[in-house]
Parts: C-alpha cells; structure tokens; sequence
C-alpha cells in the first residue's frame, strides 16, 4: 500500500496522474484478457474433439447400419426358406404316413430330403455369419463408448480445470461452463452405464450419447461467443 501511494503521489508530481491510472486500466485488461484466453483455448480444443469424435461416430453408425441391414434384408429372405423347410417336413411325414399304408413313393421322399438338407444347411450357414456379424457390431460400439469416455473424460468438470475463471468475475461465463459441465456428466453417464451393459448396447443408446454431446458443441460455442464479446 506504501509503494503504491508513494508511486500516486510521484505520478502528481510529475504531471503524469492520468498516464498512471491509464497504465493500471491496460494492466488490468491485459491480465483479464489472458485468463479469457486460457478459458477460451480449452473451450476449442474441447470443440475440436467433439466434431472429430461425432464424424468418427456417425462414420462407425454407417458401416453398422449397413452390417445390420444386410442382415435384415437377408432374415425375410431366410424366413421363407424356412417356410419351405416347414412345408417339405409336412410332406415328409405325409409320404412317411403312405408309406406304412403301403403306397411307396421313396423317389419323391428322396427329392423333399435332398431339399430339406440343402435348405437346412443353408439356413444354418447363415444364422452362422449373423450371429459373427452381430457380434462385430457389439464389439465395434464397445470400443466405440470406450472411446468416446476416453476423450472426453479429460474435459469433464472445467469449472475446476480453469480456475481463471473464479477470477473473470463473470457470473453469466460461470454459468455457461456449468452448463457444459453438466453435459459431459450426463454424456460420460450414459456412455459408462452403456459400456456396463453391452447386451443392450445398440445403435440407439450410442445415438442418445451423441445427441448430448452435439448439444454441447452448441453449448462451447455460446460460451465461445460470451468470451469473445468481453474481448471487444
């Protein structure tokens, strides 16, 4: 306190009063100025993640998607194989009936068999290759959530990662960041509890985590443009 009186009364004296609180003003915008910008760098590379992890997400929703398809496409097509399969086994057992009455027909049961056989081992061929292409599935959106918690795990609770901000003396910026904050809690939740559950993991509960996070980029921008106007 000393100092700074002797240094008021030194500016009187030498007729430099306003040059003083002009340097003391700038000061302040200049300290002000640097903790928004820590805020604001963390707040991109925040962003930055999200746009790269939500592209890679709605690339990996793509190839799933079609995997799924394709094999939805396939079961109404395997459906009315095994429609025929049911049919030829009605056959079967009426020929089979015939057959102890004594009325042979051994060239036509041969023929039903042969079919039942043939579509039967393909109906298991391919129950085969859904079930290995389900599983991918599985797997690709387990290590999809693991990922996603990875990179966003270092950005949760910024209120306490930037304590710059205490000092802003911002209510309106504090507010924003909790709001965002809160977002990567509610993400981080549902993606944990999904990666704990991998039987009902589905292309749905990964699309509900994406959608939170889409809704925090909204959430950093406005943060990002709060910023920005008190920069002016």
């Amino acid at each position: 306190m000393k100092e700074a009186i002797i240094a008021v009364l030194s500016a009187i004296a030498g007729g430099s009063l306003i040059s003083f609180f002009f340097k003391r003003s700038d000061q302040k915008k200049t300290k002000k100025k640097e903790k928004l910008d820590i805020v604001l760098k963390e707040l991109c590379s925040y962003n930055l993640v999200l746009m790269n992890t939500v592209q890679t997400h709605i690339k990996l929703l793509t190839d799933n998607s079609s995997i799924l398809s394709k094999i939805n496409n396939s079961s109404k097509s395997l459906l009315e194989t095994q429609k025929v399969i049911n049919i030829d086994l009605s056959k079967v057992e009426a020929i089979k009936t015939k057959c102890e009455r004594g009325e042979q027909n051994c060239d036509e049961c041969k023929i039903i068999c042969d079919r039942i056989k043939s579509n039967d081992t393909a109906f298991n061929d391919w129950k085969e290759t859904c079930d290995r292409d389900k599983s991918i599935v599985a797997q690709k959106n387990k290590e999809e959530v693991e990922r996603l918690i990875k990179v966003i795990q270092p950005f949760s609770s910024l209120l306490n990662k930037i304590p710059e901000l205490y000092s802003i003396n911002s209510s309106h910026l504090y507010d924003l960041i909790g709001k965002i904050d809160l977002n990567t809690t509610k993400a981080l939740t549902k993606l944990i509890k999904n990666s704990n559950d991998t039987e009902k993991l589905s292309i749905k509960s990964m699309s509900d985590a994406i959608d939170i996070l889409t809704e925090q980029m909204r959430s950093i921008e406005e943060a990002k443009l709060e910023i920005s106007n008190m920069l002016k």
